[in-house]
């Protein structure tokens, strides 16, 4: 049944996406959070990482894959990997500030990683539909 493996895959591809992506948001926050930065820095510096550490993950993956350099691995996941990162990172940054978790005095506040931990799955969850049509419409490289 090729659609129950395109949904499989996806559970797959998002997971990965979202390890990706959680290391860098999570560092983010953390240097926000401590640095006690605005909300808005907070939020800039954790996007960042969690694009390039994102990108990373996905580029380096499908470099092993395969006979392929960092460059070419990189031209072929950008598009899935930019909407896959970008309805995650709004997803999750929604749902830690709602939470309060960027508005701690610091990152050893359970508020803080309750948030994280919402934000985490609510993250998974919201790119996961997008992932599973980008993968049947072959608009997504699997790694």
């Amino acid at each position: 049944m090729p659609e129950e493996n395109t949904f499989l895959l996806s559970l797959k591809v998002t997971l990965h996406c979202l390890i990706g992506c959680s290391i860098g948001e999570l560092a983010g926050l953390m240097i926000g959070v401590q640095l006690h930065l605005s909300i808005t820095f907070t939020i800039l510096i954790a996007v960042i990482l969690a694009y390039l550490v994102g990108f990373s993950f996905a580029a380096y993956a499908l470099k092993n894959k395969g006979s392929i350099n960092l460059v070419q691995s990189f031209k072929i996941i950008w598009f899935g990997e930019f909407v896959s990162i970008s309805i995650m990172e709004v997803v999750m940054n929604l749902v830690d500030y709602h939470m309060g978790g960027m508005n701690v005095a610091s990152i050893f506040a359970s508020t803080f990683w309750i948030a994280f931990i919402y934000a985490f799955v609510a993250g998974y969850f919201a790119t996961l539909p997008i992932n599973y049509i980008m993968i049947r419409l072959n608009k997504k490289a699997c790694h």
